[in-house]
């Protein structure tokens, strides 16, 4: 993909095996109706070392804490105009904060018992608005030294408040490097760590 290059740097990984294959549009006739979906994205093909497969690099991404962290988002406890905050506006609709008199905000009885991982401090109250989600591995590269680099893509999953907050999710990407040997494999480190960025 494309996108290779970026990830990984330009760097001296050897590439194991990353072909992609299409197939060749076929000819349409009559109504045409433009649409703004996007095409499909083209399947990688992607050759494993032994012992290392695509449930394993899956798996160990997913647990590390970097990637399995969900999504804080800030809602301001000082006097804020919704138009300004969407979080706020969005906590405001589902009766998960109240203005109080002063026009600070608190959280509901509501907000205790739905919202899970909530984070509270003295200027916001922090809410969960979304996980990671793996999507595909792009590629994979020997990087030496029995250590490999896997290029992953992963998307967000917004919770029941971060829909109407993020109806799109883009992909994003990262870098991971994987080493131990057929039977040992581990996640040594992020190369490129997965982003906070909600989009």
């Amino acid at each position: 993909p494309r996108t290779c290059g970026r990830f990984f740097g330009g760097g001296n990984a050897r590439p194991v095996a990353a072909t992609a294959t299409a197939t060749s549009p076929e000819k349409v006739t009559g109504l045409i109706i433009n649409s703004d979906v996007p095409a499909p994205r083209r399947q990688a093909v992607v050759q494993y070392p032994p012992g290392l497969d695509a449930a394993r690099i899956q798996y160990l991404i997913e647990i590390a804490p970097q990637f399995a962290e969900p999504k804080l988002m800030p809602c301001p406890k000082t006097p804020t105009d919704e138009r300004q905050s969407p979080i706020l506006a969005e906590l405001l609709r589902l009766h998960y904060v109240e203005r109080n008199a002063d026009g600070t905000i608190t959280p509901t009885r509501d907000a205790i018992v739905n919202v899970n991982g909530a984070v509270d401090s003295p200027e916001a109250w922090s809410v969960p608005v979304g996980q990671r989600k793996f999507v595909s591995i792009e590629r994979v590269d020997d990087a030496g030294d029995g250590k490999y680099l896997a290029l992953v893509r992963w998307r967000w999953d917004p919770n029941a408040i971060g829909k109407a907050l993020l109806p799109h999710p883009e992909d994003h990407g990262l870098s991971a490097e994987f080493g131990g040997g057929e039977h040992h494999w581990v996640l040594n480190r992020f190369v490129q760590a997965p982003d906070s960025e909600w989009k």
